[in-house]
């Protein structure tokens, strides 16, 4: 399995838990839900606020390479492995006119059930 690119640790860091139900509305006004899992996943979002021409270059290719299928990915503050997937169809860049070479970045990634 493919393992997340060898890049800057991100700036910024989100985690989500998600536990996702079913949920039915009944004509009486309540709500009848029940899990549509038993197991809980956590997406991750990830931003950069200063990522090298290099990294993104990195980013990118790892991106085109393994979109759609699942890597190992190391969380940045506690090393514990994840598989994952990209959570989107798209990777976020904005350049940094104050840093020439660098950009800002953000990447969502989520763990597979």
């Amino acid at each position: 399995m493919a393992s997340w690119p060898s890049i800057s640790a991100p700036t910024r860091l989100t985690e989500t838990l998600i536990k996702e139900t079913h949920r039915n509305p009944t004509e009486m006004g309540y709500v009848v839900s029940r899990p549509r899992c038993t197991k809980k996943r956590k997406k991750f979002g990830q931003g950069w606020s200063a990522m090298s021409d290099a990294d993104k270059a990195s980013l990118e290719t790892f991106f085109d390479s393994y979109q759609g299928t699942s890597f190992d990915w190391t969380h940045p503050i506690t090393s514990a492995m994840h598989t994952c997937i990209f959570s989107g169809d798209a990777l976020k860049f904005e350049p940094r006119p104050d840093l020439p070479g660098y950009w800002s970045a953000s990447a969502d990634i989520e763990e597979q059930p």
